[in-house]
């Protein structure tokens, strides 16, 4: 993968994924603080792990390389791109 982290916490008393740690820039995409809410093409809830999977999963059958999240950032919600990696089997 490109060496982004999302973790899973409490903050201000909610559960959230937040963006760690991103591994490649890309213009206008995820960046360290980001808050995941949703997937704009699947309209999937990422706020947990096990939503972050359905989407990956959901766009790799449909042979789509750009997830469009939409994140929570300095307090407004914004649309962002994330190349997806994909998994090559050993």
């Amino acid at each position: 993968a490109d060496g982004t982290v999302l973790v899973y916490r409490v903050e201000d008393g909610r559960w959230v994924m937040t963006v760690d740690a991103v591994g490649a820039s890309v213009e206008d995409g995820l960046r360290p603080g980001d808050i995941l809410l949703s997937e704009r093409s699947t309209g999937i809830d990422v706020t947990n792990e096990d939503g972050v999977r359905a989407v990956y999963e959901q766009l790799v059958a449909a042979n789509v390389g750009v997830a469009r999240f939409v994140v929570e950032r300095a307090g407004a919600q914004r649309d962002v791109a994330a190349p997806l990696a994909r998994l090559e089997a050993p």
